[in-house]
């Protein structure tokens, strides 16, 4: 007996292979479920798994053998590429409603390659109509509006629509949501419609939220209706509310305020203070948080739904020191300004022989614009020298002359001296004998009444050099 060589081994094996290759990668269709019931109102579905195992893509048809029967196929158009496997679902509607066991018969066929796969399908259809049997309901809901704010009342409108005639009497309407939450138990047996109301509020120290509000229509345990709704609390600042009292003291004023912030987020707020720049200067407050002024504004950091103590005081006790110092530094000012000056000078007149006499002038100005009372002018002289009536016009002569042992005053009186005005006196005197040497002539005197105040001033005091030998070399 021959052995076989290598070769034929070979050739053997490979068309081993060639022959269970379409037994081991053939394609394949599976319908899950070939054998249902359904109502007499209702469509027949059927899910279907189509596996592609070729190298090119395909396209999948179906003849319907029973022509009682409609049909149609969710994708519509069953496209298979290479290698793929596809899912669609198959809905048969009978066409005359008969109730009874029905046999569809069915063949799937793939384009280019012309596969086969034959198929039947057993569908019992009841005597009965699913609307009996199912709850259908359509439920509508509102909110009266799109955005709350804290403290807002809220009604939520629920409108209950059943279409089919089933008497439910195991209804329970639930309302879910982060802020609130309410459930409650009805019946629809007699009825077609229901409708309901519910109110309920913000809380007035509730948080920015974007949330949703849902409602439920549960049959037994299984929800028949939902609707979902947004529920929004947006940002919300609004403005400073407060409290205000005040007390009054000797020279000082208290204001209090009991500052309170609704907003719900953080935020800075501005508090006019009302006053005038007048006030503002004696101004200073207290506040139980961080703050600043600007533009005669307090700038106050709040937080949400607190309340703040601001206190506000106006000192006018420093007004009062002011206007104090004030007043001394005005009235040190005026004692030390002299309201009056006088001025003395000296004029010597001479002859050929020497000097004649001496002549004095006092000027005397008002430096304010105020009157001068009173006024009393005393020049002391010694009596070494002789006063000498002038006979020129319009010299205003002392109106008296007060005689002493060594010396003597000469008096000139004004009842009133006006604001500005100024005078000039002028009187001579001579030496009762010749004087070598220095003479002294001491200051002249002011007395007067300014701003009711009695005040005394001096002018300069002179030193008189004389020359009296009659040489006639005696001038200055």
């Amino acid at each position: 007996m021959e052995k076989k060589k290598p070769i034929q081994k070979v050739i053997l094996l490979l068309v081993f292979i060639l022959l269970i290759t379409p037994m081991v990668l053939s394609s394949s269709l599976n319908i899950e479920k070939t054998e249902i019931d359904v109502f007499k109102d209702e469509k027949a579905v059927f899910n279907v798994t189509y596996q592609n195992t070729d190298s090119m893509e395909k396209s999948l048809g179906l003849i319907l053998n029973s022509p009682s029967w409609n049909y149609y196929t969710e994708p519509y158009f069953l496209n298979v590429g290479k290698n793929e496997k596809i899912n669609f679902l198959l809905y048969l509607e009978q066409k005359d409603q008969k109730v009874g066991l029905s046999r569809v018969s069915l063949r799937f066929t793939t384009q280019p390659n012309n596969e086969e796969y034959n198929s039947s399908l057993y569908i019992y259809t009841k005597d009965e109509v699913k609307m009996d049997y199912v709850t259908f309901l359509v439920l509508n809901s509102i909110l009266n509006k799109e955005k709350f704010i804290p403290n807002d009342d809220v009604f939520l409108n629920i409108k209950l629509s059943k279409l089919n005639p089933k008497k439910l009497n195991n209804l329970t309407l639930k309302i879910s949501s982060d802020i609130y939450n309410k459930q409650i138990s009805f019946k629809m047996e007699d009825i077609s419609e229901y409708s309901t109301n519910f109110q309920f509020k913000i809380s007035e120290k509730q948080l920015p939220l974007n949330s949703k509000l849902t409602i439920e229509v549960i049959d037994g345990n299984k929800t028949e209706a939902k609707n979902t709704l947004d529920l929004i609390i947006p940002e919300y600042s609004p403005e400073l509310d407060y409290v205000y009292d005040s007390d009054l003291g000797f020279l000082k004023k208290i204001e209090y305020y009991n500052v309170s912030f609704n907003g719900n987020i953080n935020d800075t707020k501005e508090f006019d203070f009302k006053d005038n720049f007048f006030n503002k200067l004696f101004r200073s407050y207290v506040i139980d948080t961080k703050s600043e002024i600007k533009d005669n504004k307090l700038l106050i950091n709040v937080e949400p739904f607190k309340e703040y103590s601001l206190e506000v005081k106006y000192n006018y006790v420093i007004l009062l020191l002011l206007i104090i110092v004030l007043a001394i530094s005005t009235g040190v000012y005026i004692f030390f300004k002299k309201p009056i000056t006088i001025k003395k000078e000296v004029k010597k007149i001479y002859e050929s022989s020497g000097i004649k006499n001496i002549r004095f002038l006092l000027y005397i100005k008002n430096n304010t614009g105020t009157k001068i009372h009173n006024l009393r002018i005393v020049e002391n002289l010694p009596n070494l020298i002789e006063y000498i009536p002038s006979k020129e016009f319009g010299v205003l002569k002392p109106k008296y002359i007060n005689e002493k042992e060594n010396d003597f005053d000469m008096v000139w009186e004004f009842k009133i001296f006006e604001p500005y005005e100024e005078r000039i006196i002028t009187f001579d005197v001579v030496a009762r004998f010749d004087i070598i040497g220095r003479l002294k002539i001491p200051s002249t005197k002011l007395k007067f009444l300014f701003l009711g105040l009695k005040r005394e001033i001096q002018s300069n005091s002179i030193m008189i050099k004389i020359k009296n030998k009659g040489d006639g070399n005696n001038k200055e």
